[in-house]
């Protein structure tokens, strides 16, 4: 399964939200509108680009030049994907101006015309806003961006040295490879201040080399409380590299998010129980997702992960998908029924679409769980 066959919602999960509430929203329909921005001066803007052209993209430009008290910009491009690298350039300048920025989310998801030059520019941008807490730079399925570009990007990373939050999706690039990687990984080490760390090298050519390496660079972080790892379909990650991971998490035991996304992977029951033997230790875990399709997981390695996550005192949030793991069968749902003992729990997401589990099994789970807890079966 490519990243752009997965759910939509699996999609939007992985990248992480902004608490709205707190945010002016501004959505954009067409190029005129951009005098919105103008009526809607904030310290924090969400700006919503929909069928925007490089026409729109550079009038955004100019209106950031009075947002001079603009602390958080988050602009989402992915229904504006006819934009060029033209337009970005101006962008990346003006808001390399910013003076207060500390925030700054940046989606642009399928726009495939946008190269390399695109990561220059705004890695000039990045360089030049050392007090960014928070930078999260969406590239999903731009295809033309590759290992040169990403170099770029990561290199001025260091210099950001009151950075918490950092989070790059590069799904589906397909020319970007370990090298990437391994320079993220390299990079990581001199960022001991990040405790929400989000990477998405959904991408054929990232392997368990760079994937190693990545996991390495994380040994001396001891402070995470976000953790976010998508590497959905990267060749040959199996059990040594979830073994490796769970050195890492038990130097985290205070994380309080969870996400992993091996789907495609070699990982078998060996790699899962390492995992569900951390999870028991993480009593401060409060949301726990986990995608596993087509796997070579069994009712062994399931049902360790299901118990563990039983004991998590504070979990209020789990997704699993199990989707095409044709050996996981009819005890895993009826496992699922003790999640009950968690007494946080308001959300439970579960995929087993192609597995040896019973469909009146799956109908069955939903009468075990109360109304305060938002569950979702298929």
């Amino acid at each position: 399964m490519s990243f752009l066959e997965e759910d939509p919602s699996l999609i939007k999960s992985k990248k992480s939200a902004i608490d709205n509430h707190d945010f002016k929203i501004i959505e954009l329909h067409k190029d005129n509108d951009v005098h919105k921005l103008i009526e809607n001066a904030s310290k924090k803007v969400v700006i919503i680009c929909n069928h925007l052209t490089d026409k729109g993209v550079k009038s955004i430009s100019q209106c950031l030049l009075d947002f001079n008290q603009l602390e958080s910009l988050r602009i989402d491009f992915t229904r504006s994907t006819s934009i060029t690298d033209k337009s970005i350039e101006q962008l990346a300048s003006k808001i390399g101006k910013l003076p207060c920025l500390l925030e700054l989310i940046l989606e642009f998801s399928d726009c495939t015309e946008l190269t390399d030059r695109t990561l220059k520019w705004l890695s000039a941008a990045v360089e030049n806003q050392p007090f960014l807490t928070n930078l999260q730079l969406d590239f999903s399925d731009c295809t033309q961006l590759s290992d040169e570009g990403v170099y770029d990007l990561l290199a001025v990373l260091p210099e950001l040295k009151s950075l918490t939050y950092f989070g790059l999706y590069l799904c589906s690039c397909r020319k970007v490879t370990d090298k990437s990687a391994n320079h993220l990984a390299f990079n990581l080490q001199r960022m001991p201040k990040i405790v929400n760390l989000d990477i998405s090298f959904n991408c054929t050519e990232v392997t368990s080399t760079g994937f190693s390496n990545l996991l390495l660079s994380l040994k001396n972080f001891s402070s995470l409380v976000g953790l976010k790892l998508f590497f959905n379909k990267c060749k040959d990650i199996g059990d040594e590299q979830f073994l490796l991971l769970s050195t890492i998490l038990e130097k985290n035991l205070q994380l309080r998010k969870l996400f992993l996304a091996f789907g495609g992977t070699e990982v078998t029951d060996t790699g899962l129980l390492t995992i569900a033997s951390i999870i028991l230790k993480l009593k401060e875990l409060i949301s726990f997702e986990l995608y596993v399709w087509e796997m070579n997981i069994t009712d062994r390695g399931a049902l360790q992960l299901i118990q563990s996550l039983s004991k998590l005192a504070n979990l209020e949030k789990v997704i699993l998908d199990f989707a095409s793991c044709d050996l996981v069968s009819d005890c895993v749902a009826e496992e699922i029924t003790s999640l009950q003992a968690c007494p946080k729990l308001n959300y439970l997401s579960l995929d087993f679409n192609e597995t040896s589990i019973q469909p009146e099994k799956l109908e069955h789970l939903k009468s075990f769980f109360n109304e305060k807890i938002e569950f979702i079966v298929s």
